[in-house]
């Protein structure tokens, strides 16, 4: 688990359709059916590819807006205060996303929630993640001790197969959809694959293009090892050789277009190639440690309470009644 999946990035109103009526309260803060639902629609992107049913993440997605509200309030007390220009870049990056000012504006509205109301969560977001950093987790160092106790302790982490780094370009066409808009997207993907063959940058025509969340970092999804791509992908792959571009290949994503960049034979990687990225790692493992303990003592005395009985029976595990969803508390 990330720090994200604590206590999430902010707040996506891009094809939400729920009303902005409370469905819980955290200590007196009402939360909207908007909140969870963004919440939700995070995660779910978040767990792509992975085995996830509606009721772990709507689980997930409750415990983030409660771990972000209960921070926020930690943070507060600490003096701590969001970063003005992060909240605005972050409102911009919602602007762009929903394809303009106007766009947002109507997605917000659809949504039931008012550009102030977004503004607030994104700040608040923004601010949590700056306590953590600032407050929670200063002083959090791995040293090299760290790293190299860790890589003796677990050899076989460090073993891989077959590897391939990869950049991959995709476009949306879920099976449910119609023929004439698989049709369509098939018929993008070529496009964009006939300007791959006549030499333009597969990074350039990623960032243009992909709907998947890589395409900021030019389609790059880095090294990958044989045996963890959809079966329906991975022979056409790993059959790459570097710098070439594959056939448009289909999945129940959509359809794809994959770049070799470099390849790896099996074997054991040593600390020296390891290194960053498992000082990364054993810093994001330590980091939400520390910020799970904290969530969790404020948890401890929190007041929760729900409103909406569904979402009660979901979360607790019990019977929802048939009674409607009660009063917000004045």
């Amino acid at each position: 688990m990330r720090l994200s999946a604590l206590v999430g990035m902010g707040l996506v109103v891009s094809g939400l359709a729920a009303a902005a009526v409370p469905v819980m309260v955290v200590n007196g803060s009402q939360v909207s059916e908007v909140e969870v639902n963004a919440a939700k629609q995070a995660i779910a992107a978040q767990l792509r590819g992975q085995t996830a049913d509606e009721t772990m993440i709507t689980r997930r997605a409750v415990d983030q807006v409660v771990a972000r509200i209960l921070l926020g309030a930690a943070a507060r007390a600490a003096g701590v205060e969001a970063d003005e220009a992060k909240v605005e870049a972050a409102i911009e990056q919602q602007r762009a996303m929903a394809g303009g000012p106007d766009k947002l504006a109507e997605s917000l509205e659809q949504a039931g929630l008012t550009e102030p109301e977004l503004r607030r969560i994104t700040a608040e977001t923004i601010m949590v993640r700056q306590y953590i950093e600032t407050v929670l987790l200063a002083g959090l160092t791995i040293t090299d001790e760290d790293l190299a106790t860790y890589y003796q302790a677990h050899p076989k982490e460090f073993e891989h197969g077959e590897q391939v780094r990869l950049r991959m370009i995709l476009i949306e066409a879920k099976p449910s959809a119609d023929e004439t808009t698989r049709a369509a997207a098939r018929t993008k993907v070529e496009s964009i694959r006939a300007r791959l063959l006549a030499g333009e940058d597969f990074a350039t025509l990623a960032r243009q293009f992909s709907d998947d969340a890589t395409k900021a970092n030019g389609g790059e999804i880095g090294w990958v090892s044989k045996g963890r791509l959809m079966p329906e992908l991975e022979p056409a792959v790993f059959a790459l050789e570097p710098g070439k571009v594959s056939d448009v290949l289909g999945s129940s994503y959509g359809f794809h277009l994959f770049r070799a960049e470099e390849r790896k034979p099996a074997g054991s990687s040593t600390l020296a190639e390891v290194k960053d990225n498992l000082r990364s790692f054993l810093r994001g493992r330590k980091a939400e440690s520390i910020v799970r303990e904290k969530v969790d003592s404020l948890r401890a005395g929190a007041k929760i309470v729900y409103l909406d009985p569904a979402l009660e029976a979901v979360v607790l595990g019990r019977s929802a009644t048939a009674a409607p969803p009660a009063a917000p508390p004045k």
